[in-house]
């Protein structure tokens, strides 16, 4: 089971914002 911790983190550190 993937957590949305993963996206979330992904997301807080993409240069996309």
């Amino acid at each position: 089971m993937i957590e949305p911790l993963e996206e979330y983190m992904s997301i807080r550190f993409s240069p996309d914002g």
